[in-house]
């Protein structure tokens, strides 16, 4: 019974294989190299070769950090894939779905692979990096290296995610203002600290940076070996923490609120919420939202155009700028290519010099674009460039110029484009990471921040000292676009953002994190001294002002959210002579760079000082500053220089497809009916992802009766390629007579003196066999929408079993084939289908999924059927709100052909996927293996909960389920905190099943009837009594169905379970039958 359920499931995967979910569209058609360090094999794509000298050094140098806090070394080598772009990220096949922005990389455990992004930022790059590394540490300790290792050595202990994310943060940057805001707004304006355990999500990573910052302060950076260490030894992470440290989770969880509060509670005191200073114009908690971000006020300063995820959607926003008053929505995000996502990470929204339009750079599509939007009809313009990514536009307040910061895949540079002529010029052009740039009042100057220290030169592409790790501070510069000259602003040794400046006022204005706190200053051209005019508890961001209103808009973080605030006459503030006091980090950081400077003086000049000093980064041929076309579509940009660094010791190979072990599984059994079973799984792919190869059994004694299926996978281009062989073969039991004349029949020759047939227990009867091919194409169109296509190739065979004597008494058989049942198929199939969902934990809760398919058996001959298939099934899901969503499917199929009434196919209707073995759904029906409907093809359609699986048949079918899906238990309690957070849905399912004639909604006899005991042949050739009662529903095959139910969702083991009560209704007789229950593995639909 469980192969047949099994057997169910592939057949189903394989009729409807990947019918929903976003696309990774491969716009590119990448050119791979590899190369190899000490320890890592660097897989680059041709235009990310520039960054190969920093990755030496900077994995090198992470490798030997983190081996030595680890005190682990790497057993095997690790593969880092390199990226140069977000966008072309968002294209790798290593990890089988779609990565959205705010994933900055990823290690997977299949093959311990580090995939990783350039996305015009060095600090970012390297910060990331070191971050995936210690991912791909501990998959080595802990996990044995791989997930076929880990299966392997049976390893069961898992690492938590606050453990895990939060000491990747802590080794990459071990504390920063970012990082400082979150901990210290959760200690001073949340309710309650939460426990060590309930930190995912997003404080997975700040929470667990905090507790892996207070663990190495009381216990040293030695605890982190002993930690993962005894974690290791004894399978579990509390009892790994008490015999390293001391303490278990719940003694450290007292101790890490203890040390939070010392920390922190004493700068009430001498630090304002940002609500003391400012006017607040939007509040997430009562938005229930996080962000509200990226404020632009317009040139009248009558409106702020902002971004915000409500609904849980990034969406542009119009509000009104003295109250907050909403205005209208602009864009909606993540709903369509055009707009797929509005850089959120790295924002920037802009207004024309007349208030007309707005600009705004996001991932439309293929690539990022920057997108002008007519504020009166809501026209908009896409102008794209030969770039890898375009950030934080801001428009001249004079003309129609509008600089941004571009990813040319080697650096991010300060670009102007100008509309009216579209010429795009690069301004800075060199390996120098820039960002944020404003214009002054008189749109002559920019001002950006830069890393570039006192390299104020564009066009500068050589780096004197690759040991140096200044690159990775910020100051701010300004450009006369006039000559091209760049002059710095600002030299200190923290961070400046957000430059703004005021020509009347002769001032520039900034955030800084100069007392470990980000706050604005304001500095007077007349006057060297910097001026803070905040001194705000948790931290500020993303200025925008207006020197017409005399107006200050920024985002402030408070209780856990972004909002955006608004000053009047900021330079007010001047005269308040603010003095800031230093955060408890920043205090410990300058403390203890104060003793390795005083420790570093001692020691001797290393030998090595000068080893990078010549390195030249990138070969210039012949580039121009200025790089422009004449193209309204599409800019080009004229990249003219060597694919890799000539002074480069690495040497690059040309990548080679080849192809390992991802993971394999092999189950043995063995019972007295189907003696020897095994059950094997094997996964290939080469280490890019791009070519798969999967191979899946379960093998019985007899080859004919076992199930096998390849696939193999070809991902390398915008259409993928999907090829499979299977083979199904299923044998059904039954008390069998005995050929005792040897003639390959049973008759009355075979009778004894009595008149009797000699039985055999149960025994193969008949053996049902489909031998098939299947080619798949699917184009992407983009993220959100594909196109299918392709064929199968089907043979469907059934074998008998004659049993006999010989004369020896020796029990034998033969098989006999049933060459009347014997049937090929040519399947050809098209499909359409399209996904723009939002996901709520395990459940879609806004947008739609569309999927359209048809088929067709085109072989019309006495050894093949004919018949056609056309299905459609559309999906809607609304939010409501806190967590609460609706969701509503309606799915629809016809069967038509020339042999469509002879066995060729039909529809099963009924069940959902469930574990048999555990639940009152069973299908109780036994069969008569002697009196199979010799039906070729059967489409399942799930779920319809409350009636057996299949057991609804026909030609056609519709169906329509409603759910409503809420937060059913939001908190942990100890019997049952192992479920973690379960979510509940009461459900709805009504269907009907008809061949020529709809079913009449009000006929009785269209509808169940009531629950009763019936008795069934368990074995139909057996003389002896072995009938079975069973507590089960009277199928009809045809007809209307209607159950209703409820159920919890719950994560146990790593897996999605479904426990489901469901009761059958009857509107006409206004009955409910007895209940069903299922318990199954799976995601709802």
């Amino acid at each position: 019974m469980f192969k047949f359920f099994l057997l169910l499931t592939i057949l189903y995967n394989i009729i409807f294989p990947n019918q929903f979910g976003k696309n990774i569209v491969q716009y590119k058609d990448f050119e791979w190299y590899y190369t190899q360090t000490k320890h890592f094999d660097i897989y680059v794509s041709d235009s990310t070769g520039y960054h190969l000298n920093f990755l030496e050094k900077d994995s090198e140098n992470a490798y030997n950090k983190i081996e030595h806090l680890f005190d682990w070394s790497l057993k095997d080598r690790v593969s880092i894939i390199i990226y140069s772009s977000h966008n072309d990220f968002q294209q790798t096949n290593v990890i089988a779905s779609h990565l959205p922005e705010g994933v900055g990389g990823v290690t997977e455990l299949l093959k311990n692979r580090v995939v990783i992004p350039f996305d015009g930022s060095y600090k970012e790059f390297k910060d990331v990096l070191y971050h995936e590394l210690v991912h791909a540490f501990i998959n080595d300790c802990v996990y044995g290296g791989s997930l076929k290792g880990m299966i392997s050595s049976q390893i069961t202990v898992r690492i938590p995610m606050w453990m895990n994310e939060g000491l990747a943060e802590y080794i990459s940057d071990k504390w920063n203002a970012n990082s400082d805001m979150w901990i210290r707004d959760l200690v001073l304006n949340g309710n309650n600290l939460p426990h060590i355990n309930q930190l995912n999500g997003y404080w997975a990573y700040r929470g667990g940076q905090s507790v892996w910052n207070f663990i190495t302060e009381k216990w040293g950076e030695e605890s982190i070996s002993e930690i993962i260490k005894k974690i290791k030894e004894t399978g579990n992470v509390s009892s790994g923490l008490k015999a390293s440290i001391s303490v278990d989770i719940e003694e450290l969880n007292k101790q890490w609120h203890k040390y939070l509060k010392k920390e922190y509670w004493s700068d009430i005191n001498n630090k304002k919420e940002v609500q003391d200073f400012s006017n607040q114009l939007t509040n997430h908690e009562k938005l229930n939202n996080h962000y509200n971000v990226a404020p632009s006020i317009s040139p009248n300063g009558n409106e702020i155009a902002f971004f915000a995820d409500r609904d849980g959607i990034m969406n542009l926003f119009l509000i009104n700028s003295l109250d907050g008053t909403m205005i209208k929505k602009i864009i909606q995000g993540e709903r369509s290519s055009e707009f797929e996502e509005l850089h959120i990470l790295k924002p920037g929204i802009t207004w024309s010099p007349n208030g007309d339009y707005l600009a705004v750079a996001v991932k439309s599509g293929k690539s990022d674009a920057l997108i002008t939007i007519n504020l009166e009809n809501n026209k908009k313009n896409i102008k794209r460039f030969d770039l890898e990514g375009i950030f934080r536009p801001s428009w001249n307040p004079k003309n129609n110029q509008i600089a941004f910061i571009g990813n040319n895949g080697f650096s991010s540079d300060v670009y102007v484009y100008d509309a009216d002529s579209d010429k795009l010029t690069n301004y800075t052009n060199d390996w120098y990471t820039d960002d944020q740039v404003s214009w002054d009042e008189l749109g002559e100057n920019l001002f950006f921040i830069s890393n570039r220290g006192d390299n104020v030169h564009p066009n500068q592409y050589i780096v004197e000292d690759l040991s140096d790790d200044s690159f990775e501070q910020t100051d701010i510069y300004r450009l006369n676009i006039s000559n091209n000259s760049i002059e710095r602003l600002t030299d200190t040794d923290y961070n400046e953002n957000y430059p703004f400046y005021s020509n009347s006022k002769k001032m520039l204005g900034y955030i800084s994190d100069a007392n470990g706190i980000n706050n604005i200053y304001l500095k007077l051209d007349y006057n060297e001294q910097i001026i803070p005019i905040t001194n705000v508890l948790t931290g500020i961001t993303q200025l925008s002002w207006n020197n017409t209103t005399n107006q200050l808009i920024f985002t402030g973080f408070n209780s856990g959210g972004y909002d955006i605030f608004t000053i009047y006459n900021p330079t007010s503030y001047i005269d308040e002579n603010i003095e800031l006091v230093d955060a408890n980090w920043k205090i410990k950081s300058d403390k203890n760079n104060s003793l390795l400077r005083l420790n570093d003086d001692t020691k001797q000049e290393s030998t090595d000082k000068d080893k990078y000093a010549n390195y030249v980064f990138l070969d210039i041929i012949e580039k121009q500053s200025k790089e422009t076309t004449e193209n309204q579509e599409n800019i080009t940009i004229n990249k003219n220089f060597n694919k890799w660094d000539i002074s480069n010791r690495l040497k690059m190979f040309k990548y080679r497809t080849r192809f390992t072990l991802d993971y394999a599984n092999m189950d043995y059994a063995y019972n007295t009916r189907r003696e020897t079973t095994g059950l094997v799984n094997f996964v290939f792919s080469d280490i890019l992802g791009n070519h798969r190869v999967m191979i899946n059994t379960e093998m019985e004694i007899r080859l004919k009766a076992s199930d096998y299926m390849i696939e193999y996978q070809n991902l390398t281009k915008r259409n993928d390629y999907r090829y499979e062989l299977y083979h199904f073969g299923q044998e059904f039991l039954d008390y069998v007579a005995i050929d005792m004349n040897d003639d390959d029949e049973i008759n009355e020759d075979d009778e004894d003196d009595n008149g009797n047939l000699q039985y055999l227990n149960p025994q193969p009867s008949i053996r049902y066999q489909t031998l098939g091919f299947q080619m798949e194409s699917n184009y992407a169109i983009n993220k959100f929408q594909r196109f299918n296509a392709g064929f199968e190739i089907k043979l469907d065979l059934m074998d008998e079993f004659i049993y006999k004597l010989d004369s020896q008494d020796n029990i034998s058989f033969d098989e006999i084939n049933n060459k009347e049942y014997t049937k090929s198929f040519l399947i050809p199939f098209l499909g359409y289908s399209f996904d723009n969902t939002l996901w709520y934990e395990t459940y879609p809760v806004k947008g739609g999924r569309v999927s359209l398919r048809y088929s067709n058996s085109i072989l019309n001959s006495s050894s093949s059927l004919n018949f056609h298939l056309i299905t459609f099934d559309i999906r809607k899901y609304f939010s409501i709100n806190n967590g609460i969503s609706t969701a509503f499917r309606f799915f629809g199929g016809k069967l038509g052909g020339s042999n469509i009434n002879d066995g060729a196919a039909r529809f099963r209707v009924g069940g959902t996927n469930y574990l048999p073995i555990f639940n009152k759904a069973v299908y109780d029906h036994i069969y008569d293996v002697n009196s199979f409907d010799q039906v070729y093809y059967d489409i399942y359609v799930m779920p319809l909960r409350g009636v057996p699986i299949g057991s609804k048949s026909g030609n056609n079918v519709l169906m329509i389920n409603s759910e409503i899906r809420l937060p059913f238990l939001m908190y942990y309690f100890p019997a049952i905190r192992f479920l973690g957070k379960i979510n509940a849905v009461f459900f709805s399912d009504i269907g009907v099943v008809w061949n020529n004639t709809f079913t009449n909604f009000n006929q009785h006899s269209s509808w169940e009837t009531t629950d009763s005991f019936n008795g069934y042949s368990l074995y139909p050739g057996s003389t002896s009594d072995n009938t079975i009662d069973v507590d089960d529903r009277l199928i009809d095959e045809l007809g209307w169905v209607w159950s209703f139910g409820l159920g919890p969702r719950f994560i146990f083991l790593g897996m999605p379970w479904q426990l489901d009560y469901a009761w059958q209704y009857n509107p006409l007789k206004k009955e409910f039958s007895s209940s069903r229950w299922y318990l199954g593995i799976g995601l709802d639909f």
